[in-house]
């Protein structure tokens, strides 16, 4: 069999993908019985467990890469882990690599990568996921790659995302059913299409519910800590200040409750706080943080399968939906009958 895979032994055996990396790295877990077995299949069709030498036998080099902007945010991490999981299992290896500011300098730095590491396909992790240039490089080259969570350009291949908008949307309408009208919405960088998804998802919810979006309480934030700081610092320091506050992600929510505690706020008594992506942060924190779970490690994961799949059988391109669900905690309850007194200031 040409160009044998461990997914080729594993359906020959009978046994699992994860059951064959353990015989292949011979861990003592293993009943005597299913490793004879496994490797009697292994030996049946010649199976090259190491991904140079099976590189030698083939023109796959068993290498994938992942795009991003910042490897730095644990969003993007997150993924990074779970993409180099399924490599693992399916024999494959990851290699990240920053996108280059440069418009120029990114399509000369893919090509020279290319040219000097026989890649055999790319996924692409926002707003990387949206860069027309990698794309076009990329398919200039031949290469097979996968987007997560894209929000243009959606002709070009197989992508798997969440719908940011919908999000949004539900975690606003969730404040709403608690009982809360003036809500303010803190956002993300412009770069990142999910946050502008994110912002028309808050905005609608708002609209359906016939409540006012005063222009002052949507304040742009980073994805980060620090920029929700500061938003909160400006959303709190207004004499009419909202009951409730949507963060555009995890990180920004947890960023505002600490802008919230320098004020002398009491959570959720005094003001409600949610985000969005349910990451790591949001129950370590106190008050846990109501958010919506979206699925990261899923992204990564069904984004690196698709991409194997084209690979080795080249299959067709795939579009896969993810869902998310809010995880209710701490951070948010009823508004308060008063809202906080005019003469609270800065602790």
């Amino acid at each position: 069999m040409a160009d044998v895979t461990i997914r080729d032994v594993a359906r020959l055996s009978g046994y699992s993908i994860k059951t064959v990396s353990r015989v292949l790295n011979k861990q003592p877990t293993v009943a005597k019985e299913i490793r004879e077995k496994v490797e009697a299949v292994i030996a049946k069709l010649d199976y090259q467990p190491n991904v140079w030498a099976r590189s030698l036998r083939s023109s796959r080099s068993h290498l994938l890469a992942l795009f991003s902007y910042d490897l730095t945010i644990p969003y993007v991490s997150r993924i990074q882990l779970a993409a180099t999981s399924v490599c693992r299992e399916a024999g494959y290896h990851l290699m990240s690599e920053i996108v280059p500011d440069s418009e120029r300098s990114l399509a000369r730095a893919v090509k020279e990568m290319i040219a000097a590491i026989h890649l055999d396909g790319a996924i692409l992790v926002p707003p990387a996921s949206d860069n027309l240039v990698l794309m076009k490089a990329l398919s200039e080259a031949s290469l097979p790659f996968v987007r997560i969570s894209p929000s243009k350009h959606l002709e070009n291949g197989s992508y798997v995302y969440i719908d940011d908008f919908r999000i949004a949307h539900d975690i606003t309408c969730y404040l709403i059913g608690l009982g809360h009208q003036d809500i303010a919405f803190v956002g993300g960088p412009e770069l990142h299409a999910a946050a502008s998804q994110r912002r028309n998802g808050f905005e609608a919810a708002m609209r359906e519910n016939a409540l006012p979006i005063p222009e002052d309480w949507i304040v742009r934030g980073e994805f980060d800590v620090k920029s929700g700081m500061q938003a909160g610092q400006a959303l709190f320091s207004r004499r009419k200040r909202p009951t409730a506050v949507v963060g555009s992600n995890d990180e920004t929510a947890i960023g505002v409750m600490a802008a919230a505690y320098s004020w002398g706020a009491t959570i959720p008594r005094d003001v409600s706080i949610v985000g969005i992506d349910d990451a790591p942060i949001a129950s370590s924190f106190w008050p846990s943080l109501t958010t919506i779970r979206q699925p990261i490690t899923d992204l990564g994961r069904v984004a690196t399968e698709i991409l194997i799949a084209e690979i080795e059988t080249a299959s067709e391109h795939r579009i896969e939906k993810l869902d998310c669900e809010i995880v209710v905690r701490e951070s948010a309850g009823p508004p308060r009958p008063r809202p906080w007194k005019s003469g609270l200031r800065k602790a």
